[in-house]
């Protein structure tokens, strides 16, 4: 039992690496699919020493008692038989599994593609918490909640112009604040299950709008990247270093310190 020990902490460092401060390695789907024979073993294993300690206390007491033929009703510790028996416990449960009908759950409509999800796992496992911000259609707030920031495409587009984007932290109305900000542009729109007509149109007409404004931008600032891109989708990193912010708030800072002595 003392070897599993070490197995179920490694685990538990993939399946909730969050709490050690660690950033994630394996989606946790992956993780469960490790985890639950694996559990499956463990209660084995507990069923087995259970066992092991009850027979040892019974014959115990009736040597005690000293009735006749009592040491040969409780076989004595061998260990071959031990491990006999917990390979037969193990064979046992992973043929379980293996033949036991998987259950048919009914998978939830997709909402956007695999590639969105995939690169928001990216994005969490490489970037801090709370230092970065999506943009993007409202399906991906689920899984940027409780580790970024999120703004959706349109109100990004009707909020920020690259003509004007600027951080200033007196008027955080010019740009997001956060250092990293990606943007998700669909280069073909993702048509959902009963998804009519007229929304696929405003869906490629906000990617639309996003590609211009990302177009614009560049020709603007030299602080965007491409991120990611495939057939279908492209994602834009905009980056603030830590020494530019920095330049920033002393030149806003040397700004205030000067127009103090003028107002006097």
């Amino acid at each position: 039992s003392y070897a599993f020990s070490p197995f179920l902490l490694l685990l538990a460092l993939f399946f909730q690496p969050e709490r050690f401060g660690l950033p994630e390695w394996l989606l946790p789907v992956q993780v469960a699919r490790v985890l639950a024979p694996v559990l499956c073993v463990v209660i084995g294993l507990a069923l087995h020493r259970a066992w092991a300690f009850l027979t040892r206390t019974l014959r115990h007491r009736m040597t005690r008692l000293s009735l006749r033929g009592a040491r040969g009703l409780w076989p004595a510790g061998n260990p071959h038989r031990t491990w006999g028996e917990l390979s037969t416990t193990v064979l046992g449960l992973t043929a379980m599994l293996l033949v036991a009908p998987p259950l048919n759950v009914p998978a939830l409509p997709r909402r956007e593609y695999d590639a969105a999800t995939l690169q928001l796992y990216r994005i969490k496992r490489e970037f801090p918490n709370y230092k970065w911000t999506v943009v993007s259609f409202p399906e991906a707030l689920p899984q940027v909640y409780g580790r970024g920031f999120f703004i959706e495409n349109e109100v990004f587009l009707k909020r920020y112009r690259p003509e004007t984007w600027r951080f200033d932290p007196r008027r955080p109305e010019l740009a997001v604040p956060t250092p990293h900000v990606f943007i998700f542009i669909e280069r073909q729109p993702f048509i959902a299950p009963g998804m009519t007509a007229t929304e696929a149109a405003r869906r490629d007409a906000v990617a639309q709008r996003l590609r211009a404004w990302v177009q614009r931008y560049r020709t603007l600032h030299g602080d965007i990247s491409l991120y990611y891109q495939d057939r279908v989708l492209a994602v834009y990193h905009i980056y603030r270093p830590p020494e530019v912010e920095e330049r920033i708030l002393e030149q806003i800072e040397h700004q205030e310190r000067e127009r103090g002595p003028r107002q006097r």
